[in-house]
């Protein structure tokens, strides 16, 4: 693989604010910014009111911030992937970089019948690798032995933002989970928990049978024992935060309408604490904590009820911390291929 050009701006300063969150594909959280891949465009909104601050009719999927500026990904010819940098506050274009990709591979930004592109993104401050992952599998009815022009590649990408460099990079091989703290790992290898201990910001959590009923358990990155969290009984330990240390438990509530069938309890790991109740259609997704609001990626709702068949779009709703109430939503562009298959 090679860097056709790069060009990215590094003329801006960094502001102190936490890595951004990517909570679902074209989601992006970033302090008291949302920016949404929608399908009018890019649009940038703040997360407590729900107000747009700018928008932009160019289709750029967001992927990472840091500071004043925001990376994104934009449509390019097959055999390209084209990263832009835009003013975080304005969203205005700085600067682009084109990173070459090998022979017949192509990075779409929705999914075709036979084409998928993905970006994994990790960022610590300035620096965010992006891991991608190309699949092509030919629409056919009929099995095919030997070959059936399946192409499957993959790679990466290190963009420093502070530096304005992007370099094309060797895909990280395929691991197992990260490994746990020495006196985690040997708990979790007795069967001490009910799950393995997630890595959570700087936190780890799990959930284990107590005499009094089922505990959150919670360390800190040094496996430092926090008191135990008593649980509600019913819920389950669902999955953290991408970048705030908090972590979702949920239980179903059966006989509630479907968009109101499961309740959610967001805790704040460094309290020990819930800090919002809610409820939603689904026992997780991704979220973030942004201020006094809870922002979920909700995924494409259909459904049943005495009105007829009800469609609601892929979007990233808002709670309110204090009340669980739905604090406002947007749509957010729903990249999966969703037409006909071959039979």
């Amino acid at each position: 693989m090679r860097v056709l050009a790069t060009a990215l701006f590094a003329g801006l300063l960094a502001v102190a604010i936490a890595d951004a969150s990517e909570i679902a594909r074209g989601a992006v959280v970033h302090g008291d910014a949302v920016f949404l891949r929608t399908p009018g465009g890019l649009a940038a909104y703040a997360a407590t009111t729900g107000a747009r601050t700018w928008s932009s009719p160019e289709d750029v999927r967001p992927l990472a911030a840091q500071g004043v500026r925001l990376l994104g990904q934009v449509a390019a010819p097959a055999g390209e992937l084209r990263l832009v940098v835009l003013s975080a506050a304005t969203g205005q274009r700085l600067a682009e970089a084109t990173i070459a990709l090998p022979e017949g591979v192509s990075a779409p930004l929705d999914d075709t019948g036979e084409t998928q592109f993905r970006i994994r993104v990790e960022q610590t401050g300035p620096q965010a690798r992006l891991e991608w992952a190309f699949e092509f599998r030919p629409m056919r009815g009929a099995y095919l032995e030997g070959d059936d022009g399946s192409r499957r590649a993959e790679g990466a990408v290190v963009v420093d933002l502070d530096a304005g460099r992007a370099t094309a990079a060797a895909a990280q091989p395929l691991k197992g989970p990260e490994p746990l703290p020495a006196s985690l790992a040997v708990a979790a290898e007795a069967g001490a928990f009910r799950e393995r201990p997630l890595r959570i910001g700087s936190f780890y959590a799990a959930t284990q049978e107590g005499p009094a009923g089922v505990v959150l358990k919670r360390w800190t990155a040094q496996a430092a024992a926090l008191p135990d969290v008593a649980m509600p009984a019913g819920f389950q330990l669902q999955r953290g935060s991408a970048a705030t240390g908090h972590v979702l438990l949920s239980r179903e509530l059966p006989g509630e309408p479907l968009e109101r069938s499961h309740e959610w309890s967001v805790i704040a790991l460094d309290l020990g604490s819930p800090i919002a109740t809610l409820r939603a259609p689904t026992a997780a997704a991704g979220f973030e904590v942004a201020g006094a609001r809870v922002l979920v990626a909700q995924q494409v709702l259909e459904h049943r009820t005495g009105a007829g068949w009800q469609r609601v779009p892929q979007r990233v709703e808002a709670f309110d911390l204090a009340s669980g109430a739905p604090a406002w939503a947007h749509e957010l562009r729903d990249p999966s291929y969703r037409g006909p298959v071959a039979p």
